[in-house]
Order: C-alpha cells, then structure tokens, then sequence
C-alpha cells in the first residue's frame, strides 16, 4: 500500500508540473521569463567562478569576474569583499580600499572587512588608520589572534613599542602557538637590550612551537648578545633540573658549552639531544658559519667535525668542512 501511494503521488506530481508547463507554452509566458532565467543563471556563473578564482590564488581572473557580478547588483557585500581580497593581493591598495569600503557601506562593522582594510592601510603605512581598523574589527570580533597580531604590528610601527609588547602578549595568550608573535616580543628585547627577556620569550617560544627555525634561530642569536654566557649557562641549567626531559634546554645548554669553549661537555651534551631535534641541523650549520666569520676558528671546526658525524650524509656540511679545513691551511 506504501508503494502504491508514493507511486500515485509522484503521478500527480508530474501531472501538475506538465500542466504547468503547458500553460506556459500556450500562453506565451516561456519567452517572457527565458531571459530572465538565463540572465540569472549567468550572473550566479560569474559569482561561483570568482570564488573559485580566488581560491586558486588567480586574483586577475577573480577580479575579472566579481565586476561582471557587481555590474548586475552592487548591493551585495561578499561581492565587494571578495573583490578586494583579490585586488589586495594584486598589489592595487587603492582599489582595494574602495572595495572594502563599499563593503562597510552595506555592512557596518563587519570584523572581516576591518580586518582587510587594517591590512590595505598597512600595507600603504599608514599605521595609524591601520590601528584604526583593527580595534573596530576587535569590537566586532573580539579576541581574534590574526586582527590581534597585525594591530600589535601596527603600534610597533608607530614605535610604541611597551604597547607593542603588551599586544603580541595578548596574541599569544589568545593563541600560544603564534610563532611570530614570540619572535616580534624577542627583537624588541633585543632591540632594547633586554638580552635575559629575549632569552626567556624565544625559550617559551621554542616551546610552544616545536621546531619552529625562526625562534630558535633568535634563542641562539639573544645567547651571543649575554654578557656572560654563565647566565645562559645557568638559565638553561635551571630549565633542565626542573624538567630533565626538556631536549630544547639540553640542546641550548649545549651550544652555551660550546660557545664557552668547554667542548667535551658540550659534545658529551649535543651528542644525546642532536639525533632526536628535526631542527638540530639548521643551527648548528648557521653558528659554525657564524664562528667562521668571526673567526671564532676553533669552535667552529670541533663544530664542523661533529656535524659530520652526527648527519654524514650532508653534502653541504662537508662542504663547509672542507672550505674550512683549505682556509686554515692557506693561513
């Protein structure tokens, strides 16, 4: 009986829509509508193909096609956004502001647009608008690490740095993986010769963000700055005691020894840690080359004859091995 029922109305389904349609025809309605089907039809094409040009990063085409869509209706505020995630991606600041601000117009306040237009004034620097544009977007949207980290940037660039600071913290409490919000907070430590404090936020950073070359390019960069490498020696120390499986202290406690010259500690330290870090390899190749042009020549060649033990299948350690080893002859 089921069947037989959904059989019936499917009958009658098709019956009323055949009905329809041959009203359609004989009153003569077919032709009227037709071009409007078809203009829609087009106008949802070009709107659904300038999404898939922007997601496929070709902004020219994308362009392309969001004006055909805004040319048919202009009062659509994903249109003129979209259009100007492309148009700032080309580069073309000032339309980009007009698209944005467009967008505002039919959309007040929206995080995202802000957010955008932030982004276009700083990229035209100026900081002070950009400023401007990320507490609105924070206003609407409160706690977003992106709008957070750029509106920092914005007040370093205006060189209010204590504000600067304070921002990027926030960043990282809302997100404690941001790797370039602990990387910003350590160049200005160092830019303001606070070496302990460069240390510790590129230590936490490190952390936080395993592997990451760039925070762990600065923690060895703010280690050369110490005054006295026992501080970093008993900074490390300190974070190995209270946590033994700590291989990025181990790791950084062995460079230290290594830059203090203390080499069988340090080798005896980097020979257990050195195998298990993916990142091992890319600071240990830039301090030997940083010992070499300050001609730092011992370090650098305990150094060298270490790396090629710990990765011999290295051909650009062996390399920097044997131009060592021929400049040293030469002198």
């Amino acid at each position: 009986m089921q069947d037989l029922a959904e059989t019936c109305r499917c009958k009658s389904t098709f019956s009323y829509r055949r009905l329809a349609l041959l009203f359609l025809l004989f009153t003569g309605t077919i032709p009227l509508i037709l071009p409007s089907v078809v203009w829609t039809w087009l106008f949802r094409h070009d709107v659904w193909v300038g999404a898939k040009k922007l997601r496929q990063k070709d902004y020219p085409a994308a362009v392309e096609f969001y004006k055909k869509a805004l040319a048919v209706n202009q009062d659509v505020w994903n249109y003129w956004n979209s259009l100007g995630e492309a148009q700032f991606y080309l580069e073309e600041y000032d339309n980009a502001e007009h698209a944005f601000s467009e967008a505002l117009r039919l959309k007040p306040n929206n995080s995202k647009t802000l957010y955008w237009l932030g982004w276009v004034y700083a990229r035209k620097e100026n900081y002070q608008k950009a400023l401007e544009a990320f507490d609105e977007s924070l206003l609407a949207r409160p706690g977003n690490p992106q709008t957070l980290y750029w509106r920092a940037l914005a007040l370093e660039s205006l060189q209010r740095y204590e504000d600067a600071e304070s921002a990027y913290r926030k960043c990282i409490a809302v997100e404690s993986r941001h790797s370039w919000a602990y990387t910003r907070i350590g160049n200005l430590c160092i830019g303001q010769g606070r070496t302990v404090d460069a240390v510790d936020i590129f230590y936490q950073g490190a952390i936080a963000c395993p592997g990451d070359e760039d925070l762990c390019q600065g923690l060895i960069v703010s280690l050369h700055l110490f005054e006295r490498l026992d501080k970093a020696e008993a900074f490390f120390g300190k974070r190995l005691e209270n946590n033994p499986k700590d291989k990025l202290a181990a790791f950084s406690l062995g460079l230290t020894c290594m830059l203090k010259k203390e080499f069988d500690r340090s080798v005896k330290i980097l020979n257990e840690v050195v195998p298990t870090l993916d990142y091992a390899r890319n600071i240990l190749y830039s301090i030997t080359e940083f010992c070499i042009d300050n001609e730092e020549q011992e370090t650098a060649r305990v150094l060298c004859t270490n790396m090629v033990r710990w990765f011999p299948q290295d051909k650009p350690i062996w390399r920097l091995k044997n131009e060592m080893c021929s400049n040293l002859d030469a002198n």
